[in-house]
């Protein structure tokens, strides 16, 4: 290789070491602009907008509004305000016409919600104040009472094919909804009071299990299909709430459903409801037909709607416009946009309902408020379901609006127990002991609530000082008895002195009179001079006395002297009757020591010495 050819070479070299040096600056030139845009990019896109800023600022707030103490209150109180006008409101439109029709007046359906809406307000607010202890006390009987209603209502009188009202003197009672009520009390404080052995299936489901489903067939019996939906909501709240298994829950979920479904083939209006289901227009003037205008209705709306009080399927098109199907008038008047709010009062009602029973610490409160909210939201959930054609149509009310007066106090009464746990939240518990209650509160008579233990530990100060004030009632009671008792005691022994004293009275009297009789009768007997003979020991007294031989013949017996004519037997003289002379003395037989000795003479002219027996003998009966 030559010269030049070697310097080339290496002159090429040269030039590309230079050329690979600066792509490689340029490429790091590129990268580093590459980043530098990278992060003015970034430094562009975090830089706050108006818009922004402003959702940023609404966040916070939202969030330190919900974490206060009283938003939970607050809250519930709005959406059960809102509903109730709001309910009010599309009962005044949807039954104007029906109204009218009936009685000439088109407030008349609207006037007796107004006076359940009332009474219902008086639930609430006694429901808002009760104790929680006392309701866990009554809930028991409330079960029964509320068991008892539903056997009574299958006696009454059948109305819109069911036997669900029992009439009174201007309104009519639906047991039913009662019923709901009771269980969802009665279930709470019984799972509560075994929340340490509910991990045992026994202690789950028995009693619960049972009463609910004695409580379903009752329904069942009525018949309301709806209803025993609703009624299984709350069971399986329950159950969900007090924390059963998933397979044991998707089994009772199963099993009910199952039952359902064949109570629906078995009878023949659920089987009529069931086709109207699946195909409306087999008879749109029939089964189908409530279904169909309600969708028509609903179509009508639109998204804003026709205008309150303009809806046209209430003038006779869709049957129970007020009542049932109150969600297709609320959807033509006031189309989807006043739809959706109703849908949301019902969601926020959910969301509010869940966070009182997340907040508070009572195992009773947690289930009884967790379970309410499911009943209330599921059983709209059903009713708006039904309307735009999702369910079959069951016939159950939509809480708060739909017309009924068993209804809306049962739900407003609810809505008063929400709250009430909702004030016994402990955080609400710690600012209203510390602030007190606020001016609405202290003019409606809203104290500061107690919380459960302290609640438990008036009643039982109240128990004991019943218990003491029995024990003082009994032991007056008592008192006056043992009083009552002595006076009585000293009374009888009073009497029975007396009795005592008149008897030994009557006794001395008697032996007086008899020793007086017997001094008489001494005093008119003669006095004898020789005592009778002694009986021998050996002789039986029942055996005849053998006769003293006298100085007559054996054998002969001795003649009496004759007494003379006209004298008595009583005239004769002692000595003359046994044919002696008067004054002679029978001699007695002698006995061994009474036989005359050497010294005494026989003779019979001396008196003998009286012996020892004689001694012991009176003296006019003693024997010389």
């Amino acid at each position: 290789m030559s010269a030049p050819t070697t310097a080339k070479g290496a002159a090429a070299k040269g030039a590309g070491a230079n050329g690979a040096a600066a792509q490689a600056t340029a490429a790091k030139k590129k990268s580093a602009a590459v980043k530098a845009g990278t992060s003015a990019g970034r430094t562009r896109a975090q830089t706050p907008t108006a818009a922004r800023r402003w959702a940023s600022a609404t966040k916070g707030k939202l969030t330190d509004w919900l974490d206060r103490p009283m938003t939970s209150l607050h809250l519930l109180l709005a959406v059960f305000f809102l509903l109730l006008a709001y309910g009010l409101l599309m009962v005044l439109s949807s039954s104007s016409v029906k109204s009218f029709k009936a009685g000439g007046s088109s407030f008349s359906v609207f006037k007796d919600q107004v006076i359940y809406a009332g009474i219902g307000l008086v639930g609430f607010y006694a429901c808002m104040r009760i104790k929680l202890s006392w309701l866990r006390g009554v809930s028991t009987a409330g079960l029964v009472i509320a068991l008892a209603l539903l056997v009574v209502v299958l006696g009454s009188t059948e109305l819109n094919g069911a036997r669900s009202w029992i009439q009174f003197p201007g309104f009519t009672l639906q047991p039913s909804e009662v019923a709901k009520f009771a269980m969802v009390v009665w279930g709470a404080h019984v799972l509560a009071s075994r929340r340490s052995n509910l991990g045992s299936m026994k202690e789950l489901l028995i009693p619960v299990l049972p009463i609910a489903a004695l409580m379903g067939g009752l329904i069942m019996l009525e018949p309301d299909m709806g209803t025993t939906a609703a009624l299984m909501i709350i069971v399986f709240a329950l159950f969900f709430f007090a924390g059963a298994s998933w397979w044991l829950f998707g089994l009772l979920a199963t099993t009910g459903v199952g039952l359902l479904v064949v109570y629906a083939f078995s009878t023949e209006y659920a089987l009529k409801r069931l086709v109207s289901f699946a195909n409306p227009e087999a008879n749109p003037k029939g089964s189908g037909l409530q279904l169909l205008q309600g969708l028509y209705g609903m179509a009508d709306g639109g998204l804003f709607g026709v205008g309150l009080g303009q809806s046209r399927a209430k003038w006779q098109y869709l049957p129970h416009a007020e009542s049932d199907f109150i969600f297709a008038i609320v959807g033509e008047e006031l189309g989807l946009i006043g739809a959706a709010l109703l849908v949301g009062l019902y969601f926020t009602l959910a969301i509010v309902g869940l966070r009182i029973a997340r907040r508070n610490m009572d195992p009773f409160v947690k289930l009884v408020a967790a379970t309410s909210t499911a009943w209330l939201v599921g059983q709209a959930a059903i009713n708006i379901f039904y309307v735009i054609g999702l369910l079959p149509v069951t016939g159950i009310p939509l809480p708060m609006i739909s017309a009924g007066g068993t209804s809306l106090i049962v739900t407003m009464a609810i809505f008063g127990l929400l709250a009430n746990f909702a004030r016994r939240e402990p955080k609400a518990m710690a600012v209203l002991q510390e602030k007190g209650p606020g001016r609405l509160s202290r003019m409606l008579g809203f104290g500061v609530p107690n919380s459960a233990g302290q609640e438990a530990k008036d009643l039982a100060a109240k128990t004991e000082k019943r218990k003491n004030k029995e024990w003082a009632r009994t032991s007056a009671r008592k008192a006056a008895q043992e009083k009552k008792s002595i006076k009585a005691a000293s009374r009888n022994r009073a009497q029975s002195q007396r009795a005592a004293e008149k008897q030994r009275a009557r006794a001395d009297k008697a032996a007086a009179r008899g020793r007086a009789q017997a001094a008489k009768r001494r005093r008119e007997q003669p006095i004898r001079t020789t005592r009778p003979a002694p009986q021998s020991r050996m002789q039986s007294p029942a055996a005849p006395r053998p006769r003293r031989p006298t100085g007559r013949n054996q054998g002969e017996q001795p003649t009496a002297r004759p007494r003379p004519q006209g004298q008595s037997r009583s005239d004769v003289r002692p000595g003359e009757r046994s044919g002696r002379p008067a004054g002679a003395s029978r001699r007695l037989p002698q006995r061994p020591h009474d036989r005359p000795t050497a010294r005494q003479p026989t003779n019979g002219s001396a008196q003998p010495r009286p012996n020892s027996r004689n001694a012991r003998l009176p003296r006019d009966e003693q024997d010389y």
